[in-house]
């Protein structure tokens, strides 16, 4: 029987769940991936990656935080930072605490194959993210979409671009997009999603390893 997600997103929720319960020290990378039969590489492993919290309501799911790097970092302490960082530092919302830990899913996304593009209409729904770069008002912007966020939010392109827009910082009613002169690298993401009772039975397992 295969299981939800995988070791990296489950380790990013063992980060939390030890976080909020004050358990020292929580469970290691390692441990996950032996319940997910991964090879334990000695090997570094760097990636970029973003950790996404959100709290689901009925059918539906609310965002809850979600922060990362597209610096390559060693995976497990990247998971550790930016779990946290995202649960507790994310400026849009209050931090999460314990009450709230039973509602919350977690996503993991690897990027890679970063490619910087003279079209900024060069990618496409749902299988890139994209990663913007303008001056406005005399000050460099940037913002990022991760690959799901237009298809899950219904947007077509041009949506996406005015909403990425004003996510930097920039004008919220846009239609000229070329008044910008906007740099664009679009890039592919390696997702993976867990909620917090598939985290909990791959935990029990994880600590009988």
């Amino acid at each position: 029987m295969s299981l939800p997600g995988s070791p990296y997103v489950a380790y990013a929720f063992e980060i939390l769940y030890s976080k909020l319960h004050r358990i020292r020290p929580p469970l290691s990378l390692s441990s996950f991936k032996s319940c997910y039969g991964v090879p334990i590489s000695h090997r570094t492993e760097k990636h970029p990656l973003f950790v996404t919290w959100n709290i689901i309501v009925g059918s539906e799911k609310e965002l809850r935080g979600c922060i990362g790097t597209f610096s390559p970092m060693e995976i497990q302490s990247g998971i550790k930072e930016f779990a946290l960082t995202a649960a507790f530092q994310d400026n849009r919302f209050d931090p999460i605490e314990l009450e709230e830990l039973e509602e919350l899913s977690c996503d993991i996304t690897l990027l890679k194959d970063f490619e910087k593009v003279e079209d900024i209409w060069d990618w496409d729904l749902g299988t890139h993210g994209i990663r913007i770069s303008f001056t406005y008002h005399n000050r460099l912007r940037s913002a990022t979409f991760l690959p799901d966020v237009a298809v899950e939010q219904n947007w077509d392109k041009e949506t996406t671009m005015r909403y990425l827009v004003a996510k930097g910082g920039g004008p919220r009613s846009i239609t000229d997009f070329g008044k910008l002169d906007i740099s664009l690298t679009r890039y592919k993401g390696e997702k993976s999603h867990i909620t917090y009772s598939e985290f909990k039975e791959i935990r029990k397992r994880a600590v009988s390893h």
